[in-house]
């Protein structure tokens, strides 16, 4: 079920058309795009919306509503006198931010919880640690502390995010791999393995200070920028095991052919 506040921060988009008019629903990134005799009339962040009404003659396939769906949009599909003859229901997907860390001091979640206070943006924390009281006292209404989950819960907040959160230097961040793995994009400190994995503004982006200001101008890009799910999976797709194990064996086949 959708928290409230997560309902409050969606979008119920609803589509009337005309007899006369071509009318048709496409994905372009993150992005729903509306056109009317093949312009676009209107658009919306995927992650924004929560049901879109269609009445009347629209055309919309399946590949069109397996994508919304996988979005966490849902489809009510209605004659032009708006009696319903088909609803397509989605798990309703989160509006949050997320972050997967314990909560140690040296982890420097202090600046993004008083960043997401500050604006008032839904974050989810996961994990314990000896900072969570601190950690508490400086979090507004939009913080809210998980605690530990499953592996299952884990992937379900990752897949469900608009974005992951990465305060801290990492040597390497299976984390951001992890996210990248359920086509969601990383905000990362620009430090450590970070810069490894990350490409801005293709598979997520940087804040260069451990600051609240620097991450609240991050936050602004990242609503600024479109990004691609594939490009997401891409850069995950680069450290699978069947990807180490082929470049392993070239290196050692190169290394006996020397």
């Amino acid at each position: 079920m959708i928290s409230l506040p997560d309902f409050k921060e969606k979008q119920i988009l609803c589509v009337n058309t005309l007899y006369d008019q071509k009318a048709s629903i496409q994905f372009s990134n993150d992005n729903i795009v509306f056109l009317k005799d093949d312009k676009v009339v209107n658009r919306a962040s995927c992650h924004k919306v929560f049901v879109i009404f269609i009445a009347g003659d629209i055309s919309i396939t399946s590949r069109i509503i397996k994508e919304g769906l996988s979005h966490g949009i849902s489809f009510f599909l209605m004659k032009h006198n708006f009696e319903t003859y088909a609803e397509i229901s989605a798990k309703a997907e989160g509006n949050y931010f997320l972050i997967i860390s314990r909560l140690n001091k040296w982890k420097r979640l202090d600046f993004a919880v008083e960043a997401f206070t500050k604006i008032n943006l839904p974050l989810y924390i996961i994990g314990g640690g000896s900072e969570l009281a601190n950690l508490e006292k400086i979090a507004g209404p939009s913080v809210k502390f998980l605690g530990r989950v499953s592996d299952g819960e884990k992937f379900n907040y990752l897949k469900g995010c608009r974005a992951l959160i990465v305060p801290q230097e990492e040597d390497f961040g299976i984390v951001t791999l992890e996210a990248n793995a359920c086509g969601r994009p990383v905000i990362a400190y620009k430090g450590g393995g970070s810069l490894e994995l990350i490409n801005d503004e293709v598979n997520g982006l940087f804040f260069s200070e451990q600051q609240v200001a620097s991450l609240m101008q991050a936050l602004e890009r990242f609503d600024r920028t479109a990004f691609n799910r594939e490009n997401c999976l891409e850069v995950a797709g680069h450290f699978t095991k069947n990807r180490f194990k082929k470049a392993f064996a070239g290196f050692v086949q190169s290394k006996m052919n020397f």
